[in-house]
């Protein structure tokens, strides 16, 4: 697999070219009309404690953007591992995301964080292990991961060939921050999948027929 340039010699060497993140914001593609936007969590339990006392926990949690002539059905965006629906809302090096772009051709869009993730984190599951998540726990498996580049320990950061990744000092220190760890444990078993999709299934009961 053939890998290019290392990451600190292009961020460095970027450095003086870039625009800053900021001064995108200024660069939209135009008006979005919107009929309505809001907010909803879904699915989840209800945990009885001892002394009559109940915790309400393991929802979903979804941001809609609906736009004023929405085509028929909402497109669902559930984010990768160790994210958040942040991941949507804008590029590392701060474009504007799916969110915007997917609400401006008018498609009604709901950008999920998953239970025991970003805004859902509420959850009364065993408290996540770090160790147990090298993915999430360690920055070299993120950027692994989402296919950049490999980053071995004690090395530097490695870039794959025609990697469209944004080489910038401020949208790689974007993509880093964008990660979350998980607020439960998250096992690798049939049992939690299920759990998972039971959850985003009482989002599309919310919804209607949708896309994801």
């Amino acid at each position: 697999m053939k890998f290019t340039k290392k990451l600190q010699a292009l961020t460095i060497a970027a450095a003086l070219a870039v625009m800053p993140i900021s001064a995108y914001a200024a660069q939209s593609e135009g008006t979005i009309e919107l009929k309505t936007v809001g907010s909803l969590l879904f699915g989840g339990t209800v945990t009885q404690l001892p002394g009559c006392g109940t915790f309400h926990g393991d929802h979903g949690y979804a941001q809609y953007y609906v736009p004023e002539d929405a085509r028929t059905y909402p497109l669902i965006m559930w984010h990768g591992m160790g994210q958040s629906g942040r991941s949507w809302e804008s590029t590392p090096d701060g474009r504007e995301g799916y969110q915007a772009l997917l609400t401006r051709d008018d498609w009604a869009v709901y950008i999920v964080d998953q239970p025991r993730r970003g805004r859902a984190g509420y959850t009364h599951a065993e408290h996540a292990d770090p160790g147990k998540h090298p993915t999430s726990a360690s920055e070299g498996g993120v950027w692994e991961a989402f296919r950049n580049g490999i980053w071995q320990p004690g090395e530097k950061a490695t870039v794959y060939e025609n990697s469209q990744f944004p080489l910038t000092p401020d949208a790689v220190d974007q993509f880093f921050r964008q990660q979350t760890f998980n607020t439960g444990v998250e096992p690798a078993t049939t049992e939690h999948y299920k759990f998972l999709g039971k959850t985003m299934s009482a989002l599309v009961e919310e919804t209607g027929p949708a896309v994801w």
